[in-house]
């Protein structure tokens, strides 16, 4: 898959203020999808961009799998992920 530079959002880790405020510019700029990887939680959230702004795709904590909805097939385990 060839992936534009505007569909994803970067995978950080970063104090909750921080979240919020790239969270924010990522749905202003149009990107289709935005991660935040908790790794103190042991938590993916997966956002994909929608008509009235961001909305949750794809939640897992500690075990499961959580995956993309721009990348066909990218699917990451919670459980290996975190070990």
């Amino acid at each position: 898959n060839h992936v534009n530079s505007n569909q994803l959002g970067e995978v950080f880790f970063a104090p909750f203020g921080v979240r919020r405020t790239k969270f924010k510019m990522y749905e202003e700029m149009g990107v289709k999808e935005y991660w935040i990887v908790d790794p103190k939680n042991q938590s993916i959230e997966v956002y994909g961009l929608e008509e009235t702004g961001f909305e949750i795709i794809h939640f897992g904590v500690e075990t499961g799998t959580v995956g993309s909805g721009v990348l066909t097939n990218f699917v990451i385990d919670l459980q290996k992920l975190f070990a």
